[in-house]
């Protein structure tokens, strides 16, 4: 070979090859890119909406627990945090059982995805299983739906005032 020509090998030994390991990904770049995933399989705008919405207060609420989604991985989750962001949406009472549950389907989808796609090990997700929507379940659950109706002695009152 001539002085002037370059082998591929040459290169490959100057510029440092970074390979973007899935693993290494911190959890704010997982939503990102599942977002991204989802956006293009031309999924409705009200659905993408949804994942952007569901995922967000998700992150806002880790933040208030000191975790840091920018920085912190996936694997970082732990079965107490996540049942304790389940108990927090049953303790939520301006949200509906429902809507508690679109919160929690969205970021099992999204642990669904990375375990699927990417081969990222997580937690178990018994520890944010949905809310069961049985009449019967809902009446001991502790949430709006379980608020007696007022009598009329307190309608009275309230008309008096």
């Amino acid at each position: 070979m001539s002085d002037g020509q370059m082998l591929i090998f040459d290169l490959l030994e100057e510029t440092p090859v970074v390979v973007d390991v899935p693993a290494g990904w911190s959890l704010n770049q997982l939503i990102e890119r599942y977002f991204r995933f989802k956006s293009s399989e031309g999924l409705s705008p009200c659905f993408l909406a949804s994942i952007r919405r569901h995922l967000q207060y998700f992150t806002n609420w880790l933040r208030q627990q000191d975790w840091n989604a920018d920085v912190r991985k996936l694997s970082d989750l732990t079965t107490l945090l996540l049942s304790d962001y389940r108990l927090s949406l049953a303790e939520k009472t301006s949200i509906g059982v429902i809507t508690a549950n679109c919160y929690i389907l969205h970021v099992r989808m999204l642990f669904k995805w990375a375990e699927e796609v990417h081969g990222i090990e997580m937690v178990r997700l018994g520890c944010i299983k949905m809310f069961s929507t049985s009449r019967k379940a809902k009446a001991g659950h502790g949430r709006k739906q379980q608020r007696d109706a007022m009598g009329w002695d307190e309608l009275e009152k309230l008309f008096r005032a």
